[in-house]
């Protein structure tokens, strides 16, 4: 699907009668508008976005959160309080997997809330009309329940009814203005007065949690946590506060209280938070065979987010620690597949590979983890692998784990379409002799997407025509690294051949019969290898 059709009916304001929603629809609620700026109620324009989420949510349709959209517009590196384009929008929509945007613009004038709300069906390039809704100030919630109905969500179950109690608007409006407020001690502030309003509500106590820990105020946050799981909190949110307590702890590095709270929270709690963070503990304080190993823990936060580029890396560093450097490569490996932007990935990983022997591999990484991260510029080979690179599971930004893989298959989609741009173009200019801009376009490429195998056999054919052996060869290496075949392992021979090593090229054409019997280029390069082994 392309966006132009889309963007076409936008521009031209297309109306278009609204079918039923289905509840397997995905939606993007974006911030509205303000028709006219005015200081005193700017916080409408997120707040309006906040509330029509929350009232999607309680009839159960799939909705793209707050943390969520943010998360998408720090992929795209988008500021959260821009104004985008419509074509913008719509990139978003596809690489969060929603297939509705809900939009539009809000005004308050002389007490009355006016919002003028549009849908887009992102698939069919439909802009759908919504009805104007308004409603008093003190009476917001109606208009959004209303402009839900118009919607056409599915009616509150009795289940969802009695959940869907909302806090007193002006607990809302101060919500709102302390997720949207320049400042952590603004943002705080205002949450705090939400949560003196309405002690109850949790997504007021959640946002407050979340400010007093990305500012590094973790006392403040684990008595947030503390307050909220000794007394109000029961039932299944309970874990979620121990869990928030407990991430408090280890900010605070008091690990054996964490270990604790974490240990008797794992024999209720299926979430992998659980384990990472008690494999973080292991890792700061040490372990013993009583309490398990940071690789035992990591290893169960895997087993529960496989999806997780974290989770693999955890491991991965875990193992090296360990000086277990063939299981730190695999999961290391893991990590940088699920996520190939990871400078701390590819660095960890290079000292990995470097340590079982794989030269060229581990320089290969090196490489990638200087492109990819300042930390690691002018680390050079030798250069040890530093403490203190485990990674807690972030709470303070909670985007969903599926919208996490959402985002992220959506951001290697695109990697994969620009590399496979220029390989093409790589392809094109060897083909016609080309080879310093063959190796240009495909170095381009493998930045994007570093284990494509045709593309580091392309490199290794064009360097090798230029004269560049040895890179030829360790291009080689790496493609046979990253998927072994025993045509990639007669092209290494007869590579090593022509440098001169007849016994790596026997050892290549060996294993080739190995991988593919019979296989007659391999038997060639066997013989003539054996041949120039006898001549010398």
């Amino acid at each position: 699907m392309t966006a132009w059709p889309v963007l076409l009916a936008c521009l031209l304001g297309t109306a278009i009668a609204a079918p039923a929603m289905a509840q397997s629809d995905t939606v993007l609620v974006v911030p509205f508008e303000l028709e006219r700026f005015d200081p005193r109620v700017g916080w409408l324009a997120e707040g309006v976005a906040v509330g029509v989420t929350r009232a999607l949510q309680m009839r159960g349709v799939e909705v793209v959160a707050r943390d969520e959209r943010l998360a998408a517009l720090e992929r795209l590196q988008l500021p959260p309080a821009a104004a985008l384009t419509r074509a913008t929008l719509i990139k978003v929509a596809e690489l969060v997997g929603a297939s509705r945007i809900v939009l539009g613009t809000v005004r308050e004038a002389e007490g009355t809330v006016t919002i003028v709300a549009r849908r887009l069906d992102v698939d069919d390039a439909r802009l759908i009309e919504l009805p104007v809704v308004a409603a008093p100030a003190p009476r917001l919630f109606d208009a959004f329940t209303r402009l839900v109905e118009h919607l056409d969500a599915p009616a509150l179950t009795a289940e969802s009814r009695a959940a869907a109690v909302a806090p007193s608007v002006p607990a809302f409006e101060l919500y709102v203005r302390g997720l949207v407020a320049p400042s952590p001690e603004l943002q705080e502030k205002s949450l705090a007065q939400a949560l003196a309003l309405a002690p109850d509500y949790e997504e007021a106590r959640r946002a407050l949690w979340a400010a007093q820990t990305t500012r590094g105020a973790h006392e403040l946050a684990l008595a947030t946590a503390g307050g909220a799981s000794g007394t109000r909190v029961a039932g299944a949110a309970g874990p979620e506060w121990r869990l928030r307590a407990a991430s408090a702890l280890v900010q605070l590095r008091r690990y054996d209280e964490a270990f604790a709270q974490l240990t008797a929270l794992a024999a209720v709690s299926r979430e992998p938070a659980v384990p990472a963070l008690l494999g973080v503990v292991q890792l700061r304080r040490g372990s013993t065979p009583q309490t398990g190993r940071a690789t035992y823990y990591f290893n169960q936060a895997v087993e529960r987010d496989a999806a997780s580029a974290d989770a693999c890396f955890n491991l991965g560093y875990a193992y090296w620690l360990d000086k277990d450097a063939l299981a730190a490569a695999y999961w290391l490996r893991e990590a940088v597949r699920r996520d190939p932007t990871d400078g701390d990935a590819h660095f960890v990983l290079a000292a990995a590979l470097g340590a079982s022997g794989a030269g060229p591999e581990s320089e290969r990484e090196r490489e990638l983890a200087r492109r990819l991260s300042e930390r690691w510029e002018s680390a050079g080979a030798g250069d040890a692998v530093p403490r203190g690179l485990e990674r807690l599971p972030e709470f303070s930004r909670p985007a969903a784990r599926s919208l996490e893989s959402t985002l992220t298959a959506g951001v290697q989609r695109d990697q994969r379409a620009l590399a496979a741009f220029h390989l093409d173009t790589a392809k094109r200019a060897f083909e016609a002799g080309h080879d310093q801009e063959a190796i240009r376009e495909t170095q381009r490429a493998l930045y994007l997407t570093p284990y494509d195998v045709e593309g580091l056999r392309l490199l290794g054919r064009a360097q090798a025509r230029s004269g560049l052996l040895q890179d030829a060869i360790g291009a080689l290496k790496i493609a046979i690294w990253s998927q072994e075949s025993a045509a990639a392992q007669v092209e290494l021979g007869e590579l090593l051949l022509r440098a001169r090593d007849a016994a790596g090229a026997l050892a290549a054409a060996e294993r080739a019969l190995v991988l593919e019997p019979g296989h007659a280029g391999a038997a060639d390069l066997a013989a003539r290898a054996r041949a120039s082994r006898g001549a010398a």
